[in-house]
């Protein structure tokens, strides 16, 4: 396990793929806490990309990027986790359709052309479908990346993303105001006592699995 610098980890991921080209398809699984920073570290990676000419001149497209938060069980599934009181967990794996995920993921890195979720998280269930072609390398993002894309027999690179725990909280409250609409209190209340928690019990556990670490 390596730990670098944001910056240093985008550099360092383009020459991973860079070395492996000849090895493709190639996964990348990002998974880390709540806006640790994960969103911003593929965006950056595939942004970087498209400036590597030997990684253009290798694929057909520009690497691929699926998001887990797509595949959230919708609101009234039987099968979402609830708390003592009824209401739903979103933090937790059980909270996602995670083989249906790993299935798709391995599918698009095969070179099939795949159907993929689109979910609203205002709404917290799925508005329709994307079609997605196959693609020689994927970037997979979200809590559960890692483990959710474990077993996908392709050679992969799995990148963990960590803040410390008061840039998340912040982070997250910002996010949640700004895009839930969600009372400052409400959020900061919901991240100390239910968001915080269960990533430490499920999603940092993930961080042993990591070739690589990025503080942010």
């Amino acid at each position: 396990m390596q730990t670098l610098k944001f910056q240093d980890s985008i550099e360092h991921t383009l020459r991973w793929i860079e070395g492996d080209l000849k090895n493709k398809p190639l996964l990348i699984k990002v998974a880390g806490p709540s806006c640790a920073g994960k969103t911003t570290f593929a965006d950056n990676l595939i942004s970087a990309s498209s400036g590597r000419e030997k990684i253009r001149s290798s694929i057909d497209k520009s690497i691929g990027w699926l998001p887990l938060d797509d595949f959230f069980r919708d609101l009234d599934d039987p099968l979402i986790p609830r708390n003592d009181e009824g209401l739903p967990i979103f933090d937790v794996p059980e909270s996602y359709c995670s083989e249906e995920y790993s299935t798709v993921v391995a599918k698009l890195l095969s070179g099939e052309e795949c159907l993929a979720p689109v979910y609203n998280l205002a709404k917290n269930r799925r508005y329709g479908e994307v079609k997605i072609k196959g693609m020689q390398i994927l970037v997979t993002e979200g809590l559960f990346s890692i483990d959710f894309c474990q077993k996908i027999p392709v050679v992969s690179l799995s990148v963990y993303v960590e803040a410390d725990r008061s840039v998340c909280e912040e982070r997250r409250v910002t996010h949640d105001m700004n895009f839930l609409h969600i009372p400052e209190d409400v959020a900061r209340e919901h991240f100390n006592r239910v968001v915080w928690p269960l990533s430490e019990r499920y999603v940092v556990p993930q961080r042993e699995l990591a070739h690589l670490v990025v503080r942010t």
